[in-house]
């Protein structure tokens, strides 16, 4: 049976969702006329939640497959059982 990764550790580990969220921000602000620093602070909080929205996908996504692998082999046991001649409930 193929093992499942271990979840990553730490606040919101991703793929750079803060430091796109920063940048960004930051671009939008000085585009805008206010301050860069402020649409950054914004863009890493917009980042966190894209980061922990991810890490919630990946996490349901893992459990779907483990319980598919589960499913699979049930059926194959109850398969196997059956045709030894017990009956399963």
């Amino acid at each position: 049976m193929a093992q499942t990764p271990a979840p990553p550790t730490g606040p919101a580990v991703g793929g750079g969702e803060r430091v796109k969220g920063a940048v960004g921000g930051a671009v939008v602000g000085g585009i805008a006329g206010g301050h860069g620093g402020e649409g950054a602070a914004v863009g890493v909080v917009v980042g966190g939640h894209k980061a922990r929205q991810n890490q919630a996908a990946q996490q349901q996504n893992a459990e779907a497959q483990k319980a598919e692998t589960m499913n699979t082999f049930y059926r194959a046991y109850g398969a196997c059982m059956e045709g030894r001649g017990y009956t399963l409930k």
